[in-house]
């Protein structure tokens, strides 16, 4: 059950993101957005790592940073 939430509160997310990114990019500049975007992302992505549980370690970082790219 927890995969099935955690599955669509990504797609919720993303859909939401997508949309909202949309928009902020007709008023500013796209750098801009991205700018702030990206930081407020990762505080977000922190805190469900911290609400759901998991574990950061170098490994983790190394895999993410590799997809990443």
């Amino acid at each position: 059950m927890t995969a099935l939430l955690l599955a669509l509160l990504a797609a919720v997310s993303y859909g939401v993101s997508d949309f909202i990114g949309g928009l902020a990019a007709r008023r500013a500049r796209v750098l801009t957005v991205v700018l702030v975007a990206f930081p407020l992302g990762t505080i977000g992505l922190g805190g469900l790592l911290i609400l759901v549980g998991g574990r950061l370690g170098p490994q983790v970082l190394l895999v993410g940073g590799a997809l990443g790219v």
